[in-house]
């Protein structure tokens, strides 16, 4: 990989750019991107993916959200957040938001909460409701978690480890509300 040798008279002139964790983390992956702290120490994999699992209070569903995020990117998918909208995912086509909008709401939920409602009707109505008035299909992305000590968690008197992405399961279901207005 090769620095990028930007001289700091051509910074402010830069766009800046803001990456999510699990950006950060899929193209630390594919040795893309090195994350450097301000001592100048270059993470590892297993470092960055400690660092992010930690800092996000929630390790189980920072390793769920990755697993789908994974999936989608790995699939020609730009994935982008999707908090404005309420999800927690947007999927561009080729060509990113910068060629066109989001196609698809993606929120995230376990695998073992399928069936069960762990959201109320109000909120999947109100969901289902925002992506229909700014033109987006909703998808419900179920992620079925490996056995614990591949998942990727944190479990007691232990550090994050990297999941191994392959043992994680991933079912989709296409929720579109119907607009008999809609041509």
């Amino acid at each position: 990989m090769r620095d990028l040798n930007i001289a700091t008279t051509d910074a402010p002139s830069m766009e800046p750019m803001q990456l999510s964790p699990f950006e950060a983390l899929f193209l630390n992956t594919l040795e893309c991107l090195k994350v450097r702290d301000s001592d100048h120490h270059i993470y590892s994999h297993t470092e960055l993916w400690q660092l992010l699992a930690v800092s996000s209070k929630q390790a189980d569903e920072f390793a769920l959200k990755y697993a789908a995020y994974f999936y989608y990117r790995t699939r020609g998918w730009t994935v982008k957040s999707g908090i404005k909208f309420g999800a927690d995912f947007l999927l561009y086509s080729k060509g990113g938001p910068s060629n066109s909008h989001a196609q698809y709401s993606v929120i995230v939920r376990r695998q073992d909460t399928r069936g069960t409602v762990d959201e109320s009707w109000q909120y999947m109505f109100a969901l289902s409701r925002v992506c229909s008035q700014v033109r987006k299909a909703l998808i419900v992305c179920y992620v079925d978690r490996p056995t614990a000590k591949n998942a990727g968690g944190i479990h007691e008197n232990e550090e994050a480890t990297v999941p191994d992405l392959t043992e994680f399961q991933i079912s989709e279901f296409l929720i579109e509300r119907f607009n008999p207005n809609r041509k």
